[in-house]
């Protein structure tokens, strides 16, 4: 299934996140997630028919496609990098087992030493996005 993702020939839909391409299939992000299958099939500009570039804000590139890649593979994988703005956008778009992670591998990271690192990263994220 991760072949699927980013397929120029297979995709229907493109996402445009900062500046970068990423493409997927609506069929398997409507059956993943009530978010994409709101934003697909109701009356948002996203679902008319025909739409096929979607802009996507509040997030990076790379945290966008750890995203599309569980939806597609039920596998969470990503450099630890891009831990906070995955968290950031799993729970901007409700995507609950991914932001528990997120959540999860980011608690594990905290030391007396980094919490306000962290937690000034991701106030800066939020207000960036």
């Amino acid at each position: 299934m991760e072949a699927l993702l980013n397929d120029k020939t297979l995709s229907d839909v493109t996402f445009i996140v900062g500046g970068a391409r990423i493409h997927a299939l609506r069929a398997i992000l409507i059956r993943r997630s009530e978010y994409f299958r709101t934003m697909l099939t109701s009356g948002f500009a996203e679902g008319q028919e025909g739409c096929r570039e979607i802009t996507i804000g509040n997030t990076t590139p790379e945290a966008f496609k750890a995203i599309l890649c569980y939806l597609h593979t039920d596998e969470l994988r990503f450099p630890g990098e891009h831990l906070m703005e995955v968290m950031h956008k799993a729970e901007e778009i409700q995507l609950e087992r991914v932001y528990e992670y997120a959540v999860g591998r980011a608690s594990r990271l905290l030391s007396v030493h980094n919490v306000v690192t962290l937690f000034t990263r991701l106030t800066m994220i939020k207000r960036s996005l």
